[in-house]
């Protein structure tokens, strides 16, 4: 029975059933209670797995706000807590000479969507909190706002960049 629910909630949260996409409303009233359980469960299963990533990864809004950080992400940049990081902007990670053409970027990006770095790794340099400078790889993904609405509830798109660290590699070259 747990199975059927799972699978009903996942068909009615992705829009394969007849009902609303993204709504526990399209199951039968016996169902949603179970179902509800699944589909937090299986969101506290993504957060735990996106916790145990080697690399660091951080999602942001389109303008740059932080959303969410994972746990190697705090490490990599010298942060104890999440919130000392979400509701602030990723320019603090920059060097400040980047961070201007970074927000020209960003409103290209808003106003165009030309996705320069989007899809493509590239090596730029990053800060930490006490303000080292340090050489990060850096992969840009947009979340469609389909899919956002699908995992977040809102229709707003945003992205997912993941991080390394290149200080060894680089000091190799």
């Amino acid at each position: 029975a747990a199975a059927a629910a799972a699978a009903a909630a996942a068909a009615a949260m992705s829009g394969d059933g007849d009902g609303d996409r993204g709504s526990l409303s399209a199951l039968p009233q016996h169902m949603r209670g179970k179902a509800g359980a699944s589909v937090r469960a299986s969101s506290e299963s993504n957060s735990f797995v996106f916790d145990q990533l080697t690399d660091a990864v951080v999602q942001a809004t389109v303008d740059g706000t932080i959303m969410s950080v994972n746990t190697s992400f705090l490490g990599l940049f010298g942060y104890a807590r999440r919130d000392e990081l979400v509701g602030k902007n990723v320019d603090l990670l920059m060097p400040t000479n980047m961070r201007k053409m970074h927000g020209r970027y960003i409103s290209s990006f808003v106003r165009t969507g030309e996705k320069r770095l989007i899809g493509q790794p590239r090596e730029l340099p990053a800060v930490r909190k006490d303000g080292t400078v340090f050489p990060v790889e850096i992969s840009l993904s947009l979340v469609a706002a389909d899919e956002a609405a699908a995992r977040t509830g809102t229709a707003e798109p945003y992205l997912v960049a993941t991080l390394r660290d290149m200080s060894r590699y680089q000091a190799l070259r």
